[in-house]
């Protein structure tokens, strides 16, 4: 039962973005009915942050899961670092296969990332805020998109 601690933990308004991603994730991991794949995303390229995170037990209090503190030039680091892992697992025309993964190894740790780099950017302005942004618009549209191509399949 690994969703209901990791929906609680992603669970934060960023945003009707950002909740949108969330409802499509909710949606894709409710149509493999909450199981998940031993494989996950691929993790060349997944910034350290995150790696310790999952390494730690992930969102269990008692590790300390809330995150790193991403404050200045960290944050910049950490932004550009899951940008690179993103385009590094975005499909390349109709090849789900990198991003088609369910479960506490998939998608989690994208969202995961997304949710500690917009929460340290809550008191930036708009403007700062368009690269965070955009990613999240691309996931949404990407995992819509790879849900689509889900069900087309049964």
């Amino acid at each position: 039962a690994w969703f209901p601690a990791a929906f609680k933990y992603l669970n934060v308004d960023l945003g009707v973005e950002f909740i949108e991603l969330l409802r499509r994730w909710v949606e894709f991991e409710r149509f493999f009915g909450w199981s998940y794949t031993r494989e996950g995303l691929a993790s060349s390229n997944r910034p350290q942050e995150l790696s310790n995170w999952i390494k730690s037990g992930r969102y269990k209090a008692k590790y300390g899961g809330s995150g790193p503190k991403l404050t200045g030039i960290a944050r910049k680091q950490f932004s550009s670092a899951l940008d690179v892992w993103w385009h590094s697992l975005k499909p390349k025309g109709d090849n789900w296969t990198l991003l088609n993964h369910h479960g506490p190894n998939g998608w989690l740790s994208l969202l995961v990332g997304l949710k500690w780099w917009g929460l340290a950017m809550e008191n930036e302005e708009l403007e700062a805020k368009k690269e965070w942004l955009d990613i999240v618009l691309d996931m949404s549209m990407i995992l819509d998109a790879l849900l689509q191509y889900q069900k087309q399949r049964e």
